[in-house]
């Protein structure tokens, strides 16, 4: 998750991608890296992204301060 998240913020810096460090690394272990930087941040391309991916990464944010 760490070395994803590096990914992540290399591509926050070079403007590629935005959003929320933790959220975008989540939805990149779930939907793979490459969704993440071709939607340049939450990946929104495919059915898949909507119904998994966001739901994913939601459930797992809503479920932190446990």
């Amino acid at each position: 998750m760490c070395a994803i998240a590096h990914k992540i913020v290399g591509w926050q810096n070079a403007g590629q991608v935005h959003g929320d460090v933790v959220a975008l690394t989540l939805a990149a272990y779930n939907a793979g890296e490459g969704a993440v930087l071709a939607s340049g941040g939450m990946p929104n391309q495919v059915a898949a992204h909507y119904s998994e991916t966001q739901p994913y990464v939601a459930n797992i944010l809503a479920m932190e301060p446990q």
